[in-house]
Protein backbone atom coordinates (compact mmCIF):
# COMPACT_ATOMS: atom_id res chain seq x y z
CA UNK A 1 0.00 0.00 0.00
CA UNK A 2 2.24 2.80 1.18
CA UNK A 3 4.49 1.98 -2.40
CA UNK A 4 1.13 2.88 -4.41
CA UNK A 5 0.54 5.76 -2.53
CA UNK A 6 4.91 6.55 -3.45
CA UNK A 7 4.14 6.14 -6.89
CA UNK A 8 0.96 8.22 -7.14
CA UNK A 9 2.92 11.06 -5.42
CA UNK A 10 5.61 10.65 -7.58
CA UNK A 11 3.65 11.15 -10.93
CA UNK A 12 1.25 13.78 -9.13
CA UNK A 13 5.17 15.62 -8.27
CA UNK A 14 6.06 14.72 -11.92
CA UNK A 15 2.92 15.93 -13.59
CA UNK A 16 2.88 19.11 -11.48
CA UNK A 17 6.38 19.80 -12.61
CA UNK A 18 6.00 19.35 -16.21
CA UNK A 19 2.51 21.78 -16.04
CA UNK A 20 5.08 24.34 -14.12
CA UNK A 21 7.55 24.03 -17.00
CA UNK A 22 4.69 24.43 -19.75
CA UNK A 23 3.29 27.55 -18.20
CA UNK A 24 6.82 29.16 -17.57
CA UNK A 25 7.61 28.15 -21.81
CA UNK A 26 4.11 30.04 -22.13
CA UNK A 27 5.10 32.87 -20.18
CA UNK A 28 8.32 33.53 -22.29
CA UNK A 29 6.79 32.94 -25.07
CA UNK A 30 3.54 35.38 -24.94
CA UNK A 31 5.39 37.87 -22.74
CA UNK A 32 7.44 39.64 -26.30
CA UNK A 33 3.99 38.53 -28.65
CA UNK A 34 2.21 40.70 -25.98
CA UNK A 35 4.26 43.82 -26.08
CA UNK A 36 4.07 43.71 -29.95
CA UNK A 37 0.53 43.57 -29.65
CA UNK A 38 0.42 46.39 -27.25
CA UNK A 39 2.63 48.91 -29.30
CA UNK A 40 0.67 48.29 -32.53
CA UNK A 41 -2.80 49.37 -30.62
CA UNK A 42 -1.58 52.13 -29.35
CA UNK A 43 -0.19 52.92 -32.98
CA UNK A 44 -3.09 52.01 -34.66
CA UNK A 45 -4.86 54.61 -31.82
CA UNK A 46 -2.35 57.22 -32.70
CA UNK A 47 -3.05 57.05 -36.41
CA UNK A 48 -6.55 56.88 -35.90
CA UNK A 49 -6.74 60.04 -33.92
CA UNK A 50 -3.98 61.59 -36.66
CA UNK A 51 -6.54 60.72 -39.43
CA UNK A 52 -9.58 61.79 -37.24
CA UNK A 53 -7.93 65.47 -36.57
CA UNK A 54 -7.03 65.83 -40.39
CA UNK A 55 -10.60 64.61 -41.22
CA UNK A 56 -12.26 67.28 -38.59
CA UNK A 57 -9.90 70.49 -39.96
CA UNK A 58 -11.02 69.30 -43.84
CA UNK A 59 -14.82 69.02 -42.66
CA UNK A 60 -14.16 72.87 -41.07
CA UNK A 61 -12.38 74.02 -44.27
CA UNK A 62 -15.11 72.63 -46.27
CA UNK A 63 -17.70 74.37 -44.67
CA UNK A 64 -16.36 77.58 -44.00
CA UNK A 65 -15.62 77.77 -48.02
CA UNK A 66 -19.69 76.85 -48.38
CA UNK A 67 -20.34 79.89 -46.01
CA UNK A 68 -18.17 81.98 -48.12
CA UNK A 69 -19.90 80.82 -51.45
CA UNK A 70 -23.53 80.67 -50.07
CA UNK A 71 -23.99 77.21 -51.23
CA UNK A 72 -21.98 74.09 -52.21
CA UNK A 73 -21.64 72.46 -55.57
CA UNK A 74 -22.94 68.84 -56.04
CA UNK A 75 -19.89 67.01 -55.73
CA UNK A 76 -18.39 69.28 -52.73
CA UNK A 77 -21.52 67.90 -51.14
CA UNK A 78 -20.84 64.46 -51.85
CA UNK A 79 -17.62 64.84 -50.32
CA UNK A 80 -18.20 66.86 -47.76
CA UNK A 81 -20.72 63.92 -46.32
CA UNK A 82 -18.25 61.08 -46.91
CA UNK A 83 -16.00 63.13 -44.93
CA UNK A 84 -18.10 63.21 -42.48
CA UNK A 85 -19.39 59.36 -42.39
CA UNK A 86 -15.84 58.64 -41.89
CA UNK A 87 -15.33 60.91 -39.49
CA UNK A 88 -17.70 59.62 -36.84
CA UNK A 89 -16.75 55.49 -37.64
CA UNK A 90 -13.58 57.24 -36.05
CA UNK A 91 -15.00 58.25 -33.39
CA UNK A 92 -15.17 61.96 -34.09
CA UNK A 93 -17.81 64.65 -33.27
CA UNK A 94 -16.83 67.67 -31.36
CA UNK A 95 -19.66 69.71 -32.37
CA UNK A 96 -18.75 68.90 -36.06
CA UNK A 97 -22.34 67.17 -36.81
CA UNK A 98 -23.92 70.79 -36.17
CA UNK A 99 -21.62 72.90 -38.23
CA UNK A 100 -21.79 69.54 -41.37
CA UNK A 101 -25.64 69.61 -40.47
CA UNK A 102 -26.03 73.47 -40.88
CA UNK A 103 -23.74 73.81 -43.81
CA UNK A 104 -25.87 70.77 -45.96
CA UNK A 105 -28.87 72.94 -45.33
CA UNK A 106 -27.24 75.43 -48.17
CA UNK A 107 -28.35 75.09 -51.75
CA UNK A 108 -26.73 73.64 -54.17
CA UNK A 109 -25.18 76.04 -56.59
CA UNK A 110 -24.06 75.08 -60.31
CA UNK A 111 -20.36 75.72 -61.77
CA UNK A 112 -20.43 78.79 -63.65
CA UNK A 113 -19.30 78.07 -67.33
CA UNK A 114 -16.11 80.83 -66.56
CA UNK A 115 -15.32 78.83 -63.76
CA UNK A 116 -14.71 76.13 -65.59
CA UNK A 117 -12.53 77.65 -68.50
CA UNK A 118 -9.87 78.77 -65.82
Amino acid sequence: MAMTIMFWLDALVKIAGAVVTVTAAVSLCIGPVRRRVLQKITRDDAARAAIRALLRQQIIDACDKAREQGGMIFYQRENLHDMFTQYEALGGNHGIKDIVDEVLELPTVKIKKQEIEK
